[in-house]
């Protein structure tokens, strides 16, 4: 619901010197909460083409992006990364 503002977090974080990793997390649709649900593949592919070099974190099965030295995690309750 707060898509317009990753770009704002990504610099906000750019200047913690890598001491925060950034989580995007969806939300779970349930309860009639569609009007606050984001496009998430197209988010994904925002930060896909932002990113330097991605990565998959192992234990959850997540994707890292790694954007102007900033470490972004895309948690998605639809795949086996929620935790």
């Amino acid at each position: 619901m707060n898509e317009f503002e990753i770009a704002d977090a990504i610099n906000f974080i750019a200047k913690l010197d890598g001491k925060v990793i950034l989580q995007l997390i969806e939300l779970m649709n349930f309860k009639n909460i569609r009007q606050f649900m984001v496009d998430i593949n197209g988010t994904e592919k925002k930060l896909e083409s932002r990113a330097a070099f991605t990565k998959e974190r192992q234990m959850h099965r997540r994707k890292k992006y790694f954007i102007d030295g900033v470490e972004v995690e895309l948690v998605r309750y639809k795949r086996r990364s929620f935790c």
